[in-house]
């Protein structure tokens, strides 16, 4: 008679043989589903497994804990669909291992399983799960606020980079003339969640001292990019001008009596233009010499000028009237 002790090991082994056997009967090899898909897309998930020569009896999809999918090859029809919020299953694309989610929604994210069993007699099943997220992408780029076109060296540049509407929030980086900013210069704000659409607005400022070096050529370059997992990534950036002070220049032949000739560099103005306006108002308030032995004109005083132009103006009329016949000749003599 042998010991009961004996009896057990025997079972056990019996028990650990018959599991082993079984075991090999069925192996889940891989389930692939895509870890992040965009809102609207389609989602293609697949269950792939070796059978080991069994037949298989069904293969079953959850979303957490709800079926949504059964196939079932000896029944009719074979496949089945269960309603789930923002789960819309395409039947004409799935099967025994794969299926295809059409249209998905915010709400589609979650963990999914798939579940495969053996036919009779042993109804041996297997179970894998994996996650899936969907994304909402920002219906624009991100945008700059706040930045200034000019800057000179010792400004404070301060500028906000927003990322609107989207599912998670993006996550924003800014580089400086194609740098990383520095994370002292990085002020973060918390992502601004709209109620009804569930959708949030991420915004990241930037505040640094404009330094010499930063202008290349006089320009400094501002970038936002805002990106979303590996599926997303846009940027937008700003060119912006390092405002010098304008130089003025005065010629050595400045005149003492009116404003000097000036030239401005960068000015707009037209340089013939101001010379044209200065010389004709030279011409108005002082007598110049000749030219060609000196340039310093001769001052008048306001009164010696009134009288020059009611001289000028009283002869002027005695010639009118003795052109005329009206004012004889004579009465000059006399």
């Amino acid at each position: 008679m042998q010991s009961p002790a004996l009896t057990n090991l025997r079972y056990t082994l019996l028990l650990l043989v018959i599991a082993a056997g079984t075991a090999l009967s069925l192996r889940i090899i891989q389930m692939s589903v895509p870890p992040v898909i965009r809102s609207g897309d389609d989602g293609n998930l697949m269950c792939l497994y070796d059978l080991e020569g069994e037949h298989l009896y069904s293969t079953r999809w959850y979303k957490g804990r709800r079926e949504f999918y059964r196939y079932t090859p000896k029944e009719n029809p074979a496949k089945k669909t269960f309603p789930v919020p923002g789960i819309n299953v395409e039947i004409s694309k799935s099967n025994a291992s794969h299926i295809t989610l059409s249209s998905v929604e915010l709400s589609s994210s979650g963990r999914y399983s798939c579940e495969v069993t053996l036919d009779a007699p042993s109804f041996m099943t297997g179970f894998i799960s994996s996650d899936l997220e969907v994304v909402e992408f920002p219906q624009q780029r991100p945008s700059i606020s706040g930045a200034k076109l000019k800057y000179r060296v010792g400004d404070v540049l301060t500028a906000n980079c927003s990322s609107k509407q989207s599912k998670p929030a993006a996550n924003l980086t800014w580089t400086i003339n194609d740098a990383q900013a520095s994370s002292s210069h990085v002020r973060l704000y918390k992502p601004v969640k709209d109620e009804t659409t569930n959708l949030e607005t991420s915004i990241l400022g930037v505040h640094f001292l404009v330094a010499r070096q930063y202008f290349l050529q006089g320009k400094l370059k501002i970038k936002c990019t805002a990106q979303i997992y590996n599926v997303y990534n846009q940027s937008t950036e700003q060119i912006l001008e390092e405002d010098r002070p304008q130089v003025v220049v005065l010629s050595s032949d400045s005149s003492p009596l009116g404003p000097p000739n000036v030239n401005m560099v960068h000015s707009p103005y037209d340089q013939s233009s101001l010379h044209d306006e200065i010389e004709n108002d030279a011409f108005m308030t002082h007598i110049q010499a000749d030219m060609s032995s000196s340039r310093s004109p001769i001052t008048i005083s306001p009164f010696a000028r009134l009288w020059w132009i009611s001289l000028i103006t009283i002869t002027s009329a005695l010639f009118h009237l003795m052109s005329e016949g009206l004012y004889p000749v004579t009465a000059l003599v006399d």
